[in-house]
């Protein structure tokens, strides 16, 4: 039997491996659990393995086997050992907890791809978490489950990749309609910059979801990138036992797919160079600002530098005659008259194949790409003025049928 009933306050709390050290630090994460619980709110754990347990386990298994899927299995069981610490935590402080594990009957969370950085398999996911979480949040429950991990269609363990548990969070509260995932960390809040290598670094209160997937694809810790592509709307909290759900830093979740066009005044300029340098780049910004001429987008290839600008008077001109004459370009050509388009989406990065869905179309009708650029949230397509409206009906199209 499949339950529709979404309880207003569910929320799906995230545990790092620090929070299972001592008695001490397990007694705080079940009493934080248990104020939610006794104030009428329905409650998820998600856990990590105890600090260090996974490289532990990692060093163990690679002496004596290199197999993916043997070495899934076995850096599994450090978020498994702790799901039974933590419900047994719980059971303690007379919260009723149930251990919800990969070889129980109440597992939700179903994968595909590689051993060790799967995906989700979404709709037999919210099919399980329907059927098997659901009916324990309705009968005041409180479910433990084991992170970084999911069972693919042989009923195998796979694990998620380095930082997995994160996702299995999101994946949760993204099925259940969460009020907010929150991940509770040592560090309870985003910080403007890494402690350890920057000085007078702040908190912050507040990101949206584009802006938090930006720090994580650049080298934060904050959150396993890959959780963003199951973010569906719900909000998430960084946040520690200490600072509570009033405190720590909130990403908005809400996430959309935008589609924008500029159709007036752009060109591509085409310069051969004799040298590809910061020099020239800097000496190329400074006529385009003398033009007035927007750099829209650039890209190099081998002995050519392609720039896509907007606007500006006489820039070829300007362009040939500071830097042709001046040797540092062999030629300049142009093409006018052409249109921008850029598809943005919080998660393009992690939707594979999107590029050739959004491309495949235009192709198939004739529709020339003069120029394509793409960074973590957008692709950039560069096409003729005539073919603009065409190319955005396609274009629409291929997201209407697509979900990210």
């Amino acid at each position: 039997m499949i339950y529709f009933i979404h309880p207003l306050n569910t929320y799906v709390l995230k545990f790092g491996g620090s929070v299972l050290i001592d008695s001490n630090s397990s007694t705080n994460a079940s009493s934080f659990v248990k104020k939610l619980v006794n104030r009428g709110d329905s409650v998820v754990v998600v856990v990590s393995a105890l600090k260090g347990e996974t490289d532990r386990l990692l060093q163990s298994i690679s002496g004596i086997s290199n197999d993916r899927e043997d070495t899934a299995e076995v850096i599994a069981m450090g978020e498994r050992t702790s799901a039974r610490l933590m419900a047994a935590a719980l059971k303690k402080a007379n919260v009723p907890a149930v251990l919800v594990d990969p070889k129980g009957e109440n597992w939700p969370i179903f994968t595909h791809g590689d051993f060790l950085d799967a995906d989700i398999d979404m709709d037999k996911t919210k099919k399980a978490v329907e059927e098997r979480i659901r009916p324990l949040l309705l009968k005041g429950m409180v479910p433990v489950v084991c992170g970084f991990m999911g069972l693919n269609g042989d009923g195998r363990i796979q694990t998620l990749g380095r930082g997995g548990s994160d996702t299995s969070a999101v994946v949760l509260g993204s099925c259940l309609g969460a009020r907010e995932v929150v991940l509770l960390k040592d560090v309870g809040a985003a910080l403007t910059a890494d402690p350890k290598k920057t000085n007078g670094t702040r908190t912050i209160d507040t990101l949206d979801a584009s802006e938090a997937l930006a720090l994580s694809m650049g080298g934060s810790k904050l959150i396993h990138a890959k959780a963003f592509r199951y973010l569906k709307g719900t909000n998430l909290r960084i946040t520690s036992i200490e600072l509570g759900l009033e405190g720590g830093t909130l990403i908005d979740g809400q996430t959309s797919v935008n589609l924008t066009a500029l159709d007036k005044d752009i060109s591509m300029v085409t310069l051969v160079t004799r040298r590809a340098t910061m020099d020239l780049v800097n000496s190329i910004g400074k006529i385009l600002k003398e033009a007035g001429a927007e750099l829209l987008g650039m890209t190099l290839g081998g002995r050519s530098l392609l720039l896509y600008l907007k606007g500006g008077s006489n820039v070829v001109d300007s362009l040939h005659s500071k830097l042709v004459n001046g040797e540092e370009v062999k030629a300049i050509s142009e093409i006018n008259n052409l249109a921008e388009i850029t598809v943005r989406s919080d998660f393009l990065e992690r939707a594979p194949g999107y590029i050739s869905d959004i491309t495949a179309p235009l192709s198939a009708n004739e529709i020339n790409i003069y120029g394509i650029s793409t960074i973590s949230n957008s692709i950039k397509l560069y096409i003729l003025a005539k073919d603009l409206h065409s190319a955005l009906n396609l274009i629409k199209k291929e997201l209407e049928d697509r979900e990210l």
